[in-house]
């Protein structure tokens, strides 16, 4: 076998087996990730106590309604460049 073609099969292994190790590493970040974030959305629903019920029904209004409040007139950004 081509010396060249040897060296680039080593190689394209190696990298393979480092790609793993990353890929693993990122899954576990975004795990981890998701698990902040979700521990913080339940911190803030329960200082607002807001239960599943009053969750459910605000995600029901939100697939067919806005449930964002509309800025007040004053408050609009008027400014136009």
């Amino acid at each position: 076998m081509n010396k060249e073609l040897r060296r680039l099969n080593r190689l394209i292994e190696s990298n393979g087996k480092k790609l793993s190790i990353i890929q693993a590493q990122q899954d576990k970040y975004l795990k981890q990730r998701a698990e902040i974030h979700n521990t913080l959305m339940l911190q803030m629903l329960n200082e607002y106590n807001v239960t599943p019920q009053m969750l459910q029904d605000l995600l029901d209004r939100a697939k067919t309604q806005s449930i964002m409040p509309k800025a007040h007139p004053a408050q609009e950004d008027t400014s136009h460049a």
